[in-house]
């Protein structure tokens, strides 16, 4: 029987099977060489170790938090549909007397929008409570937010009564959508009129899904949001991860001694890869145990943080299992495969086969490219599968950067270690030489200007999608009023305000008297929009002379649709449809000539709906004997009054009125998705954080061999001026040759996205300029280090320096 102690240059015989008489002594030794893997990894006695393990635990927390993005989208989307009013429709249904009854309203306080909540609450409601209310409110009064009930608190109280009334509580959290979020349930009497109050029997989803149901508005992020938010996802994501796997290379060198002893003594090759992977296991599961533990403490710091302060709950960020046990997978499967590729380097010597390692970044970028060239038609809408694919291209390409550039780098180098120039040689040789080294922090560079510019493109999109009904020229801009309550809403304001009513078609006639053949279309009132109003004050705002409204009536032509309306023949027009039985019509000429302008923008152009074919004079309309006008909206312009004065009037006029404001709605629409776009903003300065810590470690870890060559060559003569040239031209070559293929990564990435989701292209000058600037300064960081450890004399001690 053979007792022998097994040993690690104990070669396992090929004929024993793995359930031979053997297998113990095949266990013993890869038991054995797993120990020594730990005991290398435990023992080394280095801080480039810890750097590893502190650069994998900063891209465990990076990833997760954005991996966790659908979660965080998840929740608040779950609090929005469980405040979602729901109506169960029946046959004959008629509002009971103990529902309540429920609209929403915009608002603004102090430039901040304002979620108002109409609620027009009986004396013994049958309707449940919404979430994060613990009493309905009795009319005249309100229940905010808690940012909200702050914000008012810093307010006049006159102010506060004539848009709130009276404060009785707060909202708590299941019924707000984030903590900043400015919200208000206002109760207004049952006899004051409303419109767009709808009885409703209970807030979240139907009891009974075979009912049918009104529901609430839930603030759904549209597509093009979602894919913009994907393509930022995978921007962190991807450069983050090649970073990470970067770190593992700064312990290339003190593996190749190792494993090159190990091989000197025998060891056989299966041995060295298990005890090579279980020191690679081990810092990755550690680097990606310390990000675990510090996941969740640093999210919820970053709830509070800027650029986006308050915008989620501890639930929203809480710790979640599946990114995090996904990062640890990826992070392991990804440090051996990179390890044993090392390990194989040390047995077999292939061919290198450099213009292979350029096919993932070209095939991406071309990809891009051709998203970006394609002649997309305005109105057809991409196929998933080409959005899919240009994700898949910026994948391809930011890891195809990763793994060409040492290739790029080197080719480079060859070209310049010809040159006769001592230091250009030197440095550029160097870099031909070694180029996987020499190009550590120049990734680590590109790599975090690629994620941060294509963020910030991305960003930028998004902010465009929903703010851009609403960019509108303030010398333009206007302040609009919805009431049911228009006489006392008039009364109110200045007297530049337009107050427009729309009224109903009843028959078209032509300049001969015979009937248009608009009269028959059944789609007569979404083609032809008629208001009654004050004409001189509308014409004044859209710029129009006044004195056109002589007549009494105007047809117009905002937009480049033509008028429909016959010129020269007359109209019929009553306030309801149900006028037309009774009374004779109210007849008015349509004028022999159209006048074209400029369409409202922002708010006002919404409120008015489809173009405004014909205007009727409120004095020929009163001229004809038309009834009183009572609801409609009125349009203020910003220039002759101030939007919180106004609103404040309105309101006090009509609590039930919805005022409205191209400020208000530019705020309400940025801040939708600002805390998204806050969030992958802070994922992008991160990841530039990690790249500085990536950058100063692989700087620091190249000072050994630096100092080791710098002592060769001082011994053979070569000027020390020379020397700290080569090694300016070591740091900085690697950084210019890598960093355009950043911005051209960014620019095809934006281009491409603009023109899939459908917006103007623009092409935002910021990343590229910021993206500069942070390439600018790591490189002089770089270069800083490199100068002061630079010795003035031959470092004889550096020829016995060991790590």
């Amino acid at each position: 029987m053979n007792t022998t102690t097994p040993s690690l240059n104990s070669a396992p015989s090929r004929s024993t099977g793995p359930h031979g008489p053997r297998s113990p002594r095949r266990s013993r030794q890869w038991a054995a060489g797993a120990r020594l893997g730990v005991h290398l990894a435990l023992r080394a006695r280095s801080w480039i170790t810890l750097a590893v393990v502190l650069c994998t635990a900063v891209g465990t927390v990076s990833l997760v938090a954005a991996l966790s993005m659908p979660h965080i989208i998840g929740e608040r989307t779950a609090r929005a549909e469980a405040r979602s009013p729901y109506h169960q429709l029946q046959e004959n249904d008629q509002p009971a007397a103990d529902q309540v009854s429920f609209g929403q309203r915009s608002g603004s306080w102090n430039g901040e929008p304002v979620t108002r909540i109409l609620l027009s609450v009986p004396d013994n409601p049958a309707t449940p409570l919404p979430p994060g209310l613990s009493q309905w409110p009795r009319p005249g009064q309100t229940i905010v937010s808690p940012a909200l009930r702050t914000a008012l608190d810093a307010g006049k109280p006159d102010r506060v009564r004539d848009q709130f009334g009276q404060v009785i509580g707060t909202v708590t959290e299941p019924g707000l959508l984030h903590p900043d979020e400015n919200l208000a349930y206002v109760a207004i009497a049952p006899d004051v009129p409303a419109t767009g109050l709808t009885p409703i029997d209970g807030f979240g989803r139907l009891p009974d899904t075979t009912d049918y149901g009104s529901f609430g508005d839930v603030p759904q992020l549209s597509g093009p949001i979602r894919t913009l938010l994907t393509v930022a996802t995978v921007a962190i994501c991807v450069p983050l991860a090649m970073l990470v796997l970067g770190s593992s290379a700064l312990m290339r060198e003190r593996r190749r001694r190792t494993l090159a002893s190990l091989d000197l003594l025998g060891v056989p090759a299966r041995t060295v890869r298990l005890i090579t992977t279980a020191e690679v296991v081990l810092v990755a599961v550690a680097g990606w145990a310390v990000g675990v533990l510090a996941t969740t403490p640093l999210l919820r710091a970053a709830a509070t943080w800027p650029p986006e302060p308050a915008a989620w709950f501890p639930s929203d960020v809480a710790w979640q299992g599946g990114p995090a046990l996904a990062t640890m997978g990826f992070f392991v499967l990804a440090a051996i495969v990179t390890a044993l590729r090392t390990t194989d380097r040390l047995r077999t010597h292939r061919a290198p086969r450099h213009l292979a390692r350029l096919a993932p970044l070209t095939a991406g970028v071309g990809i891009l490219a051709g998203i970006a060239a394609y002649p997309w038609a305005p109105d057809a809408q991409p196929r998933g599968w080409v959005i899919y694919l240009g994700i898949a291209a910026l994948v391809l390409a930011v890891t195809g950067l990763a793994w060409a550039g040492p290739v790029l780098v080197r080719a480079v180098g060859i070209r310049l270690a010809r040159r006769n120039t001592p230091w250009l040689a030197l440095g550029s040789g160097r870099l031909a030489a070694d180029p996987h080294t020499g190009t550590l922090g120049a990734l680590a560079i590109t790599l975090a200007v690629a994620a941060s510019g294509v963020v910030g493109a991305i960003t930028g999109q998004i902010a465009y999608i929903d703010t851009e009904l609403y960019r509108t020229d303030p010398t333009r801009s206007a302040t609009t009023i919805s009431t049911q309550d228009l006489p006392a809403v008039r009364e109110a304001l200045p007297a530049s305000a337009t107050a427009l009513t729309p009224v109903t078609v009843t028959h078209i006639r032509t300049r001969n008297g015979s009937t248009h053949p608009l009269t028959n279309d059944p789609f007569l009132d979404l083609t032809v929009n008629v208001m009654v109003g004050d004409c001189k004050n509308y014409l004044t705002l859209v710029g129009q002379d006044p004195t056109r409204c002589a007549q009494g009536t105007v047809s117009l032509q905002p937009s480049p649709f033509p008028n429909p309306l016959p010129q020269g023949g007359s109209i019929d027009l009553a306030l309801r449809q149900t006028d037309t039985a009774s009374g004779r019509p109210l007849r008015f000429p349509l004028p022999g000539q159209v006048l074209r302008h400029e369409a409202l923008p922002g708010v006002a152009g919404t409120a008015l709906g489809a173009d405004l074919s014909l205007l009727v004079d409120e004095e020929a309309w009163e001229q004809a004997g038309g009834p009183p006008l009572h609801a409609g909206t009125v349009l203020l312009s910003t220039r002759d009054a101030n939007t919180a004065t106004v609103r404040a009037q309105a309101l006090a006029a009509d609590p039930a009125a919805e005022v409205q404001s191209d400020a208000a709605a530019y705020s309400e629409r940025l801040q939708r998705t600002g805390h998204y776009r806050g969030w992958f903003t802070s994922a992008a300065i991160v990841t530039l954080g990690v790249a500085t810590a990536f950058v100063l470690v692989s700087a620091l870890t190249t000072l050994i061999e630096r100092r080791r060559v710098h002592a060769y060559l001082g011994i053979v003569g070569v000027p020390p001026r020379a020397l700290g040239r080569a090694w300016a031209l070591y740091s900085i070559l690697p950084v210019l040759i890598l960093l355009p293929a950043a911005w051209l990564l960014t620019f095809l990435t934006d281009l491409g996205f603009d023109r899939l989701v459908r917006i103007p292209v623009r092409i935002d000058t910021a990343p590229y300029i910021s993206g500069a600037a942070t390439a600018l300064l790591l490189t002089l960081l770089i270069q800083l280090i490199a100068r002061t450890s630079t010795p003035r004399e031959v470092p004889l001690d550096a020829l016995r320096t060991r790590e």
